[in-house]
This record gives C-alpha cells, structure tokens and sequence, in this order.
C-alpha cells in the first residue's frame, strides 16, 4: 500500500478502519524457496554413505569437530528434510486396544486377563515380571 509523502501509514489505517498488523502480513512478500548448499550436501552425502544409521545430530557433530566446518544444526537438518535423507524411523505397531475397542466375551466366564507384575519367590522376596498373561477359559 502506498501512502503520501506527508501522511503516515498509522493514520491512513486509522481513517480507513484497517487494521496494521493484517496491512503489514498482506504485504510481506512470500520467501524464496530454500537455498541448498551444494557443498555441504555432498559432505553430508559422503557421510551418509560412510555412516547410514546416523541421525542429523551426529552428522553436525561429524562436520563441526571431525571435519572442521563451522556449520549450523539447523542448516543440517533443513538439508536432510529437504533432500529426504532423514534414517528411516521405525514405525510402532499397534496397541491391542489402541482403537478403543472394547473387549468382549460372547457370555460370561469365557474370557479372563491377568496382569502379572508381583511374584511371591518365598524368603528371597518379590520378583517382578513386565508380561502381560492372558489366560482364555471355554466351557
């Protein structure tokens, strides 16, 4: 928005009922899409291939210490994101009940669960145990 030489901006949004701040995200200009590094990504690239397992933290630590570069973890990361060379993340599977279900037995009697987390092991005291034990009666 262009505004007169003697008028400033804050009393032309005052007359107009408009509002600075929407005037001033109207007109920021959009960013330029990223810029990449070429040579930090063929380090980064000579990296991967020497270390795949490594994450984007340890590659900076690699670059800042071993290699001497003063680079940025951020630029590290925007680089991996942007190139798609982040290690591939495991996915988890599900949860028995992880969609909420109930769990339901056609009549009564039919279906017990126990969670064992305390066994009595006489004068050596408690052991503990971290699996879930499903015992599944029918008649």
């Amino acid at each position: 928005m262009a505004t007169w030489p003697s008028v400033s901006m804050r009393r032309v949004c005052r007359v107009l009922k408009f509002s600075r701040a929407r005037l001033r995200a109207r007109s920021v200009i959009p960013a330029a899409p990223p810029r990449l590094d070429e040579v930090l990504a063929e380090r980064i690239q000579r990296l991967i291939e020497l270390y795949p397992t490594f994450g984007y933290r340890r590659l900076w630590a690699m670059l800042r210490f071993v290699e001497g570069l003063r680079v940025n973890r951020k630029a590290v990361y925007r680089l991996l994101m942007l190139r798609g060379w982040f290690v591939h993340q495991r996915s988890l599977t599900p949860r028995p009940r992880v969609h909420g279900l109930r769990s339901r037995a056609p009549r009564s009697d039919e279906r017990w669960a126990m969670d064992v987390t305390h066994i009595p092991c006489g004068a050596g005291g408690w052991g503990l145990s971290r699996r879930l034990l499903i015992v599944t009666t029918g008649k």
